[in-house]
């Protein structure tokens, strides 16, 4: 009952990770992503589509990006692998949306996406990247948080992406260990040297 919270989640706890009186152990995963939204709903989908939608008919925008990196929980954990499709069909319904922006408009509204830092883990906690490039749905795929950038995988995106317009860039945190110029300017050359089209700030 946060008010920190949106009003969505406040008014609808049923639409939550965590289900309405689930004892969860503190200090475990599926307690700490209790109450993020869960993507599995219908309704939590067509709420983040409606708020997309708004952003890209209503706005001058030259693009949006989806964060799928900051609270990397979208699914209960048990259910995440599983549920993929249903990631790739709201990503799906965004592109439409920036298509039919295109059509009517003549704004070539590009869509980047944060994921985590392998594609590995982006399947695992719900979300088929490899499957959004290879149909095209995304423009921009950013590479994890910048957390490990000289272990970030940079390459298994770039063939991923091969034979479609994706672009991939690797992210730059402005914490360890990007600490210094010489270190910024490894991990630069580090993306640049495994195929990657820019860097994320």
């Amino acid at each position: 009952d946060s008010p920190s919270y949106g009003r969505f989640r406040r008014e609808r706890p049923d639409l939550l990770i965590g289900k309405p009186g689930e004892k969860l152990e503190k200090g475990t995963l599926e307690h700490g992503i209790r109450t993020g939204l869960n993507f599995a709903f219908p309704q939590v989908r067509d709420h983040m589509l409606a708020i997309i939608s708004e952003l890209v008919e209503d706005f001058d925008v030259d693009g949006i990006e989806l964060d799928w990196f900051r609270h990397p929980a979208f699914f209960r954990v048990d259910e995440a692998y599983d549920n993929r499709h249903l990631a790739t069909d709201l990503i799906k319904k965004v592109k439409d949306k920036i298509n039919h922006v295109f059509e009517t408009t003549g704004r070539d509204v590009k869509l980047a996406v944060r994921v985590p830092p392998t594609l590995y883990d982006s399947a695992r906690i719900g979300l088929d990247v490899e499957e959004w490039m290879k149909k095209e749905l995304v423009d921009i795929v950013i590479a994890g948080g910048g957390f490990i950038p000289f272990e970030t995988p940079i390459r298994e995106f770039v063939d991923a992406g091969s034979g479609s317009d994706c672009l991939v860039y690797g992210c730059i945190e402005n914490l360890r260990p990007a600490v210094g110029d010489d270190i910024i300017r490894g991990i630069s050359s580090h993306f640049w040297s495994e195929g990657a089209a820019g860097i994320y700030l």
